[in-house]
């Protein structure tokens, strides 16, 4: 929708944003806060990638008060293994799901992060948020790409991107050729990041 958005409207490329995983990191730091026991205010914790199945959780930057969670597991002193983050993850991916199942659509909580974006630029607030726009040769890709990272919002538009911090074995994920672009690969990466940050 992102794409036919910026192809029939004529905006310049960073005045057009999607909903990306805004919602999804929403969700990811209530999740968190929950199971440490503290107001998901203080959980700065990402979902990037595309929003669905392929979702990608940013456990590596996640933090609670400054201190990533590997530093604040024995502050809190509740178990945060890699079963409980799974755990924690599965259920920020599959809540559309269960919420479709319930209540027939999701259209309350989607309105409630458009109306956080629309916020966000409308008073200039320099927003960092998950939101999807055109990233031009993302990955080396030849075609067209959008993608959610963490974008600064400021006067009116996509400022710029944010990228995560690259571990070293992030740095040796394959390089994208002309043939290898779209959704398959990127799907494919997600699976690779998403094994590098557990």
């Amino acid at each position: 929708m992102t794409y036919a958005a910026i192809m029939l409207s004529g905006f310049p490329d960073n005045h057009v944003i999607g909903s990306g995983t805004l919602l999804d990191s929403a969700r990811f730091r209530q999740l968190i806060g929950k199971h440490c026991k503290v107001a998901p205010g203080n959980v700065h914790a990402y979902i990037i990638g595309e929003h669905g199945d392929s979702e990608v959780p940013l456990w590596s930057t996640a933090n609670i008060a400054g201190l990533r969670l590997d530093e604040y597991c024995p502050v809190c002193g509740r178990a945060c293994d890699m079963s409980i983050r799974t755990r924690i993850f599965e259920e920020v991916r599959d809540a559309a799901y269960a919420v479709i199942e319930r209540k027939g659509a999701t259209y309350y909580a989607i309105a409630l992060a458009l109306a956080a974006v629309t916020r966000a630029i409308l008073r200039d607030e320099n927003a960092v948020m998950t939101v999807s726009c055109l990233i031009d040769g993302f990955c080396g890709a030849t075609t067209y790409v959008f993608h959610c990272l963490q974008w600064l919002t400021a006067q009116g538009s996509i400022a710029y991107s944010i990228s995560p911090p690259y571990t070293g074995r992030m740095r040796k994920l394959p390089a994208v050729g002309p043939h290898i672009a779209g959704r398959r690969y990127f799907s494919r990466l997600a699976r690779l990041i998403r094994g590098i940050q557990q």
